[in-house]
């Protein structure tokens, strides 16, 4: 599966500039990074600079705060990704294992790149981080070897972590998975047919169904049945 594109970075307008600096609070480090203290993607993530439509009952986008700054002092980097030259993958983990220059938008620490070359200088975000990048990385997270490639996203699993995690996902949502499955279940009405041992008109549950389901037939067979077994 291709990797999503980058939206378009709106055009600079004194309005957009003034919502940026009151949405992220740029702070200025001693190294030079402009590390925006506003909303993020995720922890640890990239900033998060909303724009709203402008439209009643339209609700706006959000764009990466670093990208926005860079497309508005620089140029719109399209669909390469900009890379912080102010990153260290060795040494910038503060003291909660993020990095913080994932917030830096100073446009002089950003550096546009191939996706592939960003992935390759890859983060230790754990003792298993390949020093020469992610893609050289045989075994996941787990210890359990890369040995599938998801179609969808493109990327490597392993089995065993993919069997797991779809087990404790259906343990947590079991009954959610199960309620949809009844309503999709597929109700087949058969027309009523003549019992072969007694007669009577009946409704099948089942495409195969031959004795119906009346007490006294039930009885009469188990009787029968068992007389054949002793005779």
């Amino acid at each position: 599966m291709e990797p999503l594109p980058h939206l378009p970075i709106p055009d600079w307008t004194p309005e957009l500039d003034a919502s940026f600096i009151s949405q992220g609070k740029i702070e200025e480090s001693p190294d030079g990074c402009f590390i925006w203290t506003g909303p993020i993607f995720m922890p640890g993530g990239y900033g998060r600079f909303y724009i709203p439509s402008g439209e009643k009952g339209k609700a706006g986008r959000s764009y990466r705060a670093h990208r926005v700054i860079y497309a508005w002092l620089v140029g719109d980097p399209g669909e390469a990704v900009l890379d912080h030259i102010c990153h260290d993958p060795l040494e910038c983990f503060d003291s909660d294992d993020y990095c913080i220059h994932r917030r830096c938008v100073n446009p002089d620490h950003l550096v546009p790149t191939t996706r592939g070359d960003n992935v390759r200088r890859g983060l230790p975000g754990s003792p298993l981080w390949h020093p020469q990048g992610n893609s050289l990385k045989q075994i996941s997270a787990r210890g359990h070897d890369l040995d599938y490639v998801d179609p969808r996203r493109g990327w490597r699993e392993s089995r065993v972590d993919r069997a797991a995690a779809t087990a404790r996902y259906r343990e947590r949502n079991r009954e959610e998975i199960n309620a949809t499955r009844r309503a999709n279940r597929q109700r087949i009405t058969y027309d009523p047919r003549p019992c072969l041992w007694c007669g009577t008109v009946y409704q099948p549950m089942r495409s195969d169904s031959r004795y119906c389901t009346e007490r006294a037939c039930i009885n009469d067979r188990q009787r029968a049945n068992r007389n054949k077994r002793l005779a």
